[in-house]
């Protein structure tokens, strides 16, 4: 019987955006009635959870990029001389991913304001996006024993864990492996805010108990499948990026845990009968508090998890009785 203690404590102050490979990105074109391009609107992005703003401008082509955007939803606004302002709400960007939005402006004054809800393309061509997200709410909601932030990733398509995911060692390590679209589970690269986090196997990162704690820190986990563009090195299977969370104007607060004991358990097939059903508690217990420390300008998130873990394991051992002699 063993006792494993196990703690992650994640601390996080969000001030500047993240870094490129897990922030996402809008582009698209400003014009006129006609189809004209407009040169040089002003587009106002405002994240709707902790009102950063940002401020850009359309060339002379009418091609806008607003890059480095901290996952969420977004609000933007279109203003030109001689135009009417545009508002586009609802824009909801996942890590590393590319939305395009299109403005056509409608002469008028700039009283007026043109109000639309912005809808994200079902199909994207930019190779940043292939692949899938797991939201907040997939990685609270969906049932996942452990609580490992990398354990949902064969949830998407062309992600399958291999024959020995299970098996662990010095030189296969001790976190999840997957297969990423065929290739070997070391072809991938795991990544935390941009930062890459792979082991010394090349595979996820987990403690010497084979976990990784730390979900409810976690905003989403986007799975990149290959190929894609350059700005993703040092994998040839997939990346796999996990965001956490960051803090808002709005104080949060939560608290968890999650048991598992024997007396819930069905007995082992290789059991005796008469034998009691082997040990085993399982207590994995936590919370966290985000919340604003300047309002609109700097924020923090305090999450804390930890596991105790004591577990027994049935061996059968048989030996000939004393007439076999």
């Amino acid at each position: 019987m063993g006792f494993r203690p196990l703690a992650a404590v994640i601390l996080t102050i969000v001030c500047p955006a993240l870094h490129a490979q897990t922030a996402a990105a809008i582009n698209g074109a400003v014009v006129d009635p006609s189809g004209a391009p407009v040169a040089d609107a002003v587009l106002h992005t405002t994240d709707t959870r902790t009102l950063d703003e940002r401020f850009s401008n359309s060339d002379s082509d009418g091609r806008y990029l607003i890059p480095g955007l901290v996952p969420g939803n977004y609000r933007i606004e279109v203003a030109a001389p001689g135009f009417r302002p545009v508002r586009q709400d609802g824009l909801e960007l996942s890590a590393g991913y590319t939305a395009r939005v299109d403005f056509r402006l409608v002469i008028g004054t700039t009283q007026e304001t043109i109000e639309v809800r912005a809808v994200t393309p079902l199909l994207s061509a930019s190779p940043s996006d292939w692949g899938g997200v797991l939201r907040a709410d997939a990685l609270q909601s969906l049932p996942l024993n452990g609580r490992d932030s990398w354990d949902l990733m064969t949830q998407q398509p062309g992600v399958v864990a291999p024959a020995n995911a299970n098996r662990t060692s010095l030189s296969y390590g001790t976190g999840a492996r997957v297969a990423i679209n065929g290739l070997r589970p070391k072809q991938n690269s795991f990544r935390l805010d941009g930062v890459q986090v792979n082991d010394g196997t090349g595979n996820a990162p987990a403690s010497a108990a084979g976990r990784s704690l730390g979900l409810e820190g976690i905003a989403e986990i986007a799975v990149i499948t290959s190929p894609f563009s350059a700005e993703y090195a040092h994998a040839a299977g997939g990346v796999i990026a996990a965001v956490t969370r960051s803090g808002a104007n709005r104080w949060h607060g939560s608290a968890y845990e999650f048991l598992r004991n024997n007396k819930l358990d069905a007995k082992n097939f290789f059991d005796a009968l008469d034998a009691p059903t082997p040990p085993f508690r399982r207590n994995q217990f936590g919370g966290l508090v985000s919340g604003p420390i300047k309002q609109n300008r700097l924020f923090f998130v305090l999450n804390y998890e930890a596991l105790r873990e004591s577990r027994a394991r049935t061996a059968t051992s048989t030996s000939p009785p004393p007439r076999a002699g």
